[in-house]
Order: C-alpha cells, then structure tokens, then sequence
C-alpha cells in the first residue's frame, strides 16, 4: 500500500486495503505474532488456565478460547475480501497505467 501511487488513494478498493491494513490486518497480526514468534495458542491456554484463581477467571479463558474460532472466520473472510479488493485495484491500475481494458468483477 505504501508504494501506490497517490492518484488511486481515491479509488474505493485502495481505501478498503487502507482501513483493512490499519485495522483488521493489525489486530490479527498480533495474534499471529503471539502464536509464531512465542507460544502457541493451546500453550497460552494451558499457561493461564493454571494460573487462574477462580471460577470467573476460568469462564473468562473459556469464553477467549471460544471466540478464536470466530476471530479466524472473520479473518479468513476479510482475506477473501481483501483479494477481491486488491483484484478491483489492480483492474484499475491497469486500466489507467496501462490502457487496458477495465473489467467489473461480480461478488
């Protein structure tokens, strides 16, 4: 993203990838970090779950653990998105930089 040229920033693919590396992109990063570059999710767990005091705090990593599941779907759906997204700005780039033809995707 850091390299497009400034022309295509209005383009509404180039904004979707924007907010998508500023957001999204982010907060799954450091997740995948955490689990790549440390421990893995289950030894997180099993840290936690061993240092945990209470029931409350055992509901709380339950309900953590359980919601990774949603966290990767969402995940793997914006990266599904964001291929199509990059897909529509290369289109356009190629459209504008390169005189060929604009094409239309259908979702």
């Amino acid at each position: 993203m850091d390299r497009i040229p400034e022309k295509y920033a209005q383009h509404e693919a180039y904004k979707w990838l924007l907010d998508f590396k500023e957001n999204a992109y982010r907060r799954f990063n450091d997740k995948r970090k955490a689990v790549v570059h440390h421990a893995t999710s289950g030894t997180a767990f099993a840290a936690r779950h061993l240092q945990a005091k209470g029931y409350q705090e055992h509901e709380e990593l339950m309900a953590d653990r359980l919601a990774l599941a949603d966290f990767l779907r969402d995940n793997m759906l914006l990266t599904i998105e964001s291929y199509y997204q990059t897909l529509e700005l290369l289109a356009e780039i190629d459209a504008q930089d390169f005189n060929l033809p604009e094409y239309e995707m259908s979702q």
